[in-house]
């Protein structure tokens, strides 16, 4: 049987983290405007919003997603930076990026692929430096 230790502290502000990544990703200071095109979004829309909901949902995402790398990057003994890298790339390379095959049946652009999943990978890649780093 696998032994899982996990640091609840590190789990929370891995979390934090990527929600925070994801605020700057989003942002006009550097993908805002891609990905309004993307998705066909105006300035209008934007302002409008959605309520807190999405943050919320962004939130307990990035909970649930830290607490799986947490117990992943323990069950692997992941140890040092490096062994936190590669998992999460692994991680991002295996499990998130082939999600994308939606794109494909949804006919979306690819430059949103790009942006979306290169925010995933961004964002796991690290959440596993804070777990492995600080445990």
């Amino acid at each position: 049987m696998v032994e899982v230790h996990l640091n609840h502290v590190s789990v929370f502000v891995a979390a934090a983290v990527n929600f925070l990544l994801g605020g700057l990703w989003y942002s006009p200071v550097l993908f805002a405007r891609a990905w309004m095109n993307a998705v066909g979004f105006t300035e209008e829309d934007v302002k409008r919003g959605a309520g807190p909901m999405p943050y919320v949902w962004a939130f307990v995402t990035s909970l649930l997603t830290a607490y799986a790398l947490g117990c992943v990057l323990s069950a692997v003994q992941a140890v040092t930076l490096g062994d936190g890298l590669l998992v999460g790339f692994m991680c991002a390379f295996g499990f998130t990026i082939p999600a994308g095959i939606h794109y494909a049946f949804e006919a979306r652009p690819l430059k949103l692929f790009f942006l979306n999943y290169g925010y995933s990978t961004a964002g796991i890649l690290l959440m596993c430096v804070v777990l492995t780093m600080w445990k």
